[in-house]
């Protein structure tokens, strides 16, 4: 038909959907973006019916689903359909994802294809979540509490992230609000970006083939061959998807999402839709919730590297054996992942996840890259025996060797860091503690205010120095390796002083530390505050020893409580007693109590300090110091005079015992 032709919209469906010329050898896993447009309309469709009669509002939401589901007419037809046909879309889109892995549909000239390709699927996972909070039962609520609880890890503004979201302080009528309107129009930006996929698509190489050779000499028009092949497959899902809509529609649910959100009552455990469990067992397996959090984002984000890190001269696996052996790996560990994601927070499932965890990155960061070098030496070896082998081994190796170097930056850097973070468990102890462990690399648990505020300055400005790290040494090996006398011999001779450059990193740091400053300060000045006490303790520094008094209460003999406290010698400590830290009378305070320390020292200057209490306060012969503390916790903390103060320093422990204002009545009463 002459219109197809010459009008200007039906001339552009034309060129893609009916004489864009395909190769002839498309095999069936060349349906999956077809019936990924079909489900997204789908959707869209579905989800504007539903729109029209649900009620973004924490007193009906859950109301409002139960009407469409019982009063509108088919309202539970529509409602199952866009309720299945959303995790039929995230299955396809699984399957999709992993036969481009498969066939390497990430290399060029197709890496454009594959990058808006991952923005569309993180755009998914976003709108799947604003859409199952929006049911507004138990699970939505809590899960919509947890998952946006994790901006709360960026530092310094993570709090006021979360707040933003909310509207509030929880979840509330402006989060379903803000949810339901974002959850209508991303699909429609999630449509765009599928066109724009198609146009790059089209635009560069067209689709690839099994075979990962040029398709140019074998090709067929889309239309008839290709439409008739993507309906049959169309017709075979809507069959399926038939059958789970009438016999099994709640098969994929969770049973505590048909009960109303309880603000009040917290569900066992707080599981998401099955199609990102992987990425949630990713963000459970590391300890550290910033840490989690970027893993679980870079988890998505890693399909970026693909085009890097596979160094193979040809495109797809389905020639190579060892990448066979990986991917299939990298498969069952995908699936063992979304096993652990539904699991309780508890051992084995931890240890499980922090290894299927280190196999999810070390595939893309290491596999791949090794194990590609490795086969395009192995491809290589036959055309080696017509030739002088061991010149053409030599420039294999050397060839390979230059490839290698150009990506270790980054396969290096992040493989290493990762394998390390994850495995630190084995090697060093960074647990939660109240007393100094061997190997120990983190501070010890936080008791006090001022030792959580202190706690959390640390890992914010360790956040922001890390990326500095990693960003000021990739440039400085960039520097060495690009600009050095063999790889740039003339460059590097007609290179001089810039005098912008040179103020933006003498600035830049000054603003760095500036900005550092403002929370330091702070923290100082609320350390420093002292609020009004309940009770005072006076610690007296001594050689080698601390004596304690609580001028506040009296003893049976009306005298103020007070004792001497001396390191229990090594051959007196009872089975689990700590070596150097334990003595013969503890400190004794109550908990969430206003205790002021009043410090001083009979002899020579010592120094009191507990690194669980957030307290170093120098003890000074003639002279008063004080600290405040609220001790948040029951438990048994450790310190020790940290001035040096002669030949037994080490022999002045000092061990506060926290524990319920009941029992520490009754300690008074026993002195």
């Amino acid at each position: 038909m002459r219109i197809f032709k010459s009008h200007p919209l039906l001339k552009l469906m034309n060129s893609y959907i009916i004489d864009s010329p395909q190769p002839s050898n498309l095999s069936y896993l060349w349906n999956f973006g077809s019936l990924l447009a079909f489900c997204l309309i789908i959707q869209i469709v579905t989800g504007v019916t539903l729109a029209m009669h649900y009620n973004p509002s924490v007193l009906e939401a859950f109301n409002s689903v139960e009407h469409i589901m019982r009063d509108v007419n088919n309202g539970w037809l529509i409602r199952y359909l866009h309720a299945n046909t959303a995790s039929a879309f995230f299955f396809i889109v699984y399957l999709h994802i992993g036969r481009g892995l498969y066939y390497g549909s990430y290399n060029s000239p197709r890496t454009l294809v594959w990058t808006i390709g991952t923005v569309i699927f993180l755009l998914m996972i976003v709108t799947g979540f604003l859409g199952y909070v929006l049911v507004y039962g138990q699970m939505s609520l809590w899960g919509a509490t947890v998952i946006t609880n994790l901006m709360s890890a960026i530092p310094w503004i993570g709090q006021d992230i979360v707040e933003f979201i909310w509207g509030g302080f929880s979840v509330n009528n402006a989060t379903l609000n803000r949810f339901f309107a974002l959850h209508f129009v991303l699909p429609f930006v999630l449509a765009a970006l599928a066109l724009m996929h198609l146009i790059a698509l089209h635009d560069t190489a067209g689709s690839g083939n099994p075979v990962g050779i040029s398709g140019n000499y074998d090709r067929l028009p889309f239309a008839p061959y290709y439409i008739f092949k993507d309906l049959i497959t169309i017709f075979l899902f809507i069959l399926l998807l038939s059958v789970i809509v009438f016999f099994m529609p709640n098969v994929l649910g969770d049973t505590d999402n048909y009960v109303m959100a309880n603000p009040m009552q917290t569900p066992p455990a707080i599981v998401p839709e099955w199609y990102l469990l992987p990425f949630y067992a990713i963000l459970r397996s590391i300890p550290n919730k910033l840490l989690g959090v970027i893993a679980m984002i870079l988890s998505i984000l890693i399909l970026l590297a693909m085009p890097f890190t596979d160094l193979s001269r040809s495109r797809g696996i389905q020639f190579k054996p060892l990448s066979k052996i990986a991917f299939y790996i990298f498969v069952a560990n995908f699936l063992v992942l979304m096993q652990l994601g539904a699991k309780h927070v508890e051992s084995p499932f931890i240890e499980l996840g922090q290894i299927s965890t280190v196999i999810y990155f070390g595939y893309y960061l290491v596999l791949v890259p090794f194990i590609s070098l490795l086969e395009n030496s192995l491809i290589e070896l036959p055309d080696a025996e017509q030739k002088d082998i061991t010149s053409v081994k030599s420039s294999n190796v050397t060839n390979n060797f230059k490839v290698l170097t150009n990506n270790i930056n980054v396969i290096t850097y992040s493989s290493v860091i990762m394998f390390i973070y994850m495995l630190n468990g084995y090697i060093f102890n960074i647990d939660n503690c109240d007393t100094p462990r061997p190997w120990g690399l983190y501070f010890q648990d936080s008791a006090t205010p001022q030792m959580e505020g202190l706690v959390e300055l640390h890992d914010n400005i360790m956040f922001y120095l890390v990326i500095i790290l990693f960003g000021v040494g990739w440039i400085l090996i960039s520097i060495i390796k690009n600009y050095s006398s063999v790889e740039s011999p003339i460059s590097h001779k007609y290179l001089n002083h810039g005098t912008l450059i040179e103020l933006i990193w003498t600035i830049t740091p000054a603003l760095i530390l500036i900005l550092i400053a403002f929370p330091s300060f702070k923290l100082l000045y609320l350390m420093d505050e002292i609020s009004d006490p309940a009770m005072s303790v006076l610690a007296e520094g001594h050689q080698w020893y601390w004596s304690y008094q609580y001028p506040d209460f009296l003893n049976s003999d009306e005298e103020f409580i007070e004792f001497d406290s001396y390191l229990v010698p090594e051959s007196d400590l009872e089975e689990g007693a700590l070596r150097m830290l334990e003595v013969d009378n503890r400190v004794i305070l109550p908990e969430l109590t206003h205790v002021r320390f009043i410090i001083t020292a009979a002899d020579v200057i010592h120094s009191f300090a507990c690194p669980a209490l957030g307290i170093k306060c120098d003890a000074y012969p003639g002279r008063l110091n004080q600290a405040s503390v609220l001790i948040n916790r029951e438990g048994t903390f450790y310190g020790q005079c940290s001035e040096i103060c002669g030949i037994l320093h080490s022999s002045m422990p000092i061990v506060i015992e926290s524990v319920s204002i009941e029992k520490f009545l009754t300690w008074l009463e026993e002195q």
